[in-house]
């Protein structure tokens, strides 16, 4: 990564970003089942590695970030950003692969001004995706050269400074996800009789939290949190063909309703050489399609983030843990029953970071190993588990 900030007086100021990561893996593909355990259908571990498979995932991209002090107790801020990503669409056994080719830009506007105590905050975002080849579910026929629908959102924030030690804040955010172009709803009981176009969603945020930074304790941030997902969608895990024989997957719009609570802990530094921070998350979502409401277990409850770190002459020491709770999965799976129920999540995993700045110069070289323990879990689908132990080493300069 590459960055060159330009800063010609006090009223402006440019920054260049460049960025490239080459994730080039081999990885042992495995598959998952189900069997039957004191007559009751159990999620067994994955079945033993058959084959090696290389998956080629490079990501490039960089933007440029404006800032602009014109007016006094104002910053007026502009990026632009774009990335390109190469990943494999379908990987068969025997280790080849078919490649796309995903554009993705943004664009951000945000103001900021300040009265006194209070300080005011208005944006609004832009994302697009253009496909320059991409199979969802083939890797015989690309959807390609296609702009996919733009994405808006606009975000009004306020935050009022009581005293030193305490900060009331609250944000509000709105905006529409447009729907994937040429996706179905299906909400059909037995064979496919009839179809319904995808309808957009719609996704209100709201935030309400304090902040107090107290001595020799840190920052504490308390926030509480409620998200609407009118006309959300999910897919089901049945797959057809559409008119140009491109493979797709049936969508259901539904409604969500979030509601949560998150903690945030950051600490002083301790001794000259220790810090730590916190963060937990609990959500509880519903479903209210037609209104019912019942829990939505797609997603997780709990989810838990924590650092310890150590610096002291030159080096630097990092070791982070994250929990997240048990939620249920479908893609890619084809259940006993319609009852049927896939948990993934549940899992709790560590990861290792040491780094060394090399005196009297711009350069420091740095290690990683993500999930120590080796820990196999789950995030999407049981089909295909995350990454097992992975090591990291690389060397930054700056000038």
């Amino acid at each position: 990564m590459a960055k060159l900030r330009f800063t010609p007086n006090d009223k402006t100021s440019t920054e260049l970003q460049f960025y490239y990561v080459d994730s080039q893996r081999d990885w042992n593909q495995r598959s998952f089942y189900l069997k039957t355990v004191n007559k009751q259908k159990m999620l067994t571990d994955s079945i033993p590695p058959y084959t090696t498979i290389k998956e080629p995932d490079y990501v490039i991209g960089g933007g440029i970030f404006q800032t602009l002090h014109l007016l006094e107790k104002n910053y007026l801020r502009i990026a632009v950003m774009g990335s390109k990503k190469t990943t494999p669409t379908q990987t068969n056994p025997k280790g080849t692969t078919q490649n796309t080719d995903i554009r993705t830009y943004n664009a951000t506007i945000t103001d900021e001004h300040t009265f006194g105590k209070l300080a005011l905050e208005g944006g609004i975002k832009f994302m697009q995706n253009y496909y320059k080849k991409y199979a969802p579910g083939s890797a015989s026929i690309y959807i390609t050269n296609q702009w996919q629908p733009m994405t808006t959102s606009f975000n009004l924030g306020t935050s009022y400074k009581f005293s030193s030690l305490l900060t009331a804040n609250l944000l509000v955010n709105d905006g529409v996800v447009k729907a994937p172009l040429n996706t179905i709803d299906r909400n059909i009981a037995g064979k496919d009789t009839s179809y319904v176009v995808l309808k957009d969603e719609n996704r209100l945020n709201i935030d309400l939290g304090v902040v107090s930074s107290i001595k020799n304790l840190g920052d504490i941030a308390l926030t509480a949190f409620f998200i609407n997902r009118k006309n959300a969608y999910e897919y089901t895990g049945n797959l057809y063909y559409d008119n140009l024989g491109i493979q797709r997957e049936y969508l259901n719009n539904l409604d969500l309703r979030s509601y949560g609570i998150e903690l945030g802990w950051k600490s002083p530094l301790y001794f000259g050489i220790l810090s730590s921070n916190i963060n937990a998350t609990y959500m509880k979502t519903l479903n209210v399609t037609s209104g019912a409401n019942t829990v939505y277990e797609n997603l997780p409850q709990t989810i838990i983030n924590g650092s310890l770190n150590a610096g002291k002459y030159g080096f630097t020491l990092g070791v982070f843990g994250k929990y997240v709770s048990k939620y249920t999965a479908s893609t890619f799976i084809t259940p006993a029953t319609p009852t049927t129920k896939v948990y993934i999540g549940d899992y709790t995993n560590f990861d290792l970071s040491l780094g060394y700045a090399i005196p009297n110069t711009p350069i420091s070289v740095y290690g990683r190993v993500i999930n120590i323990g080796d820990v196999k879990f789950c995030t999407v689908s049981p089909v295909f588990p995350d990454y097992g132990r992975q090591f990291f080493v690389g060397a930054r300069a700056k000038f």
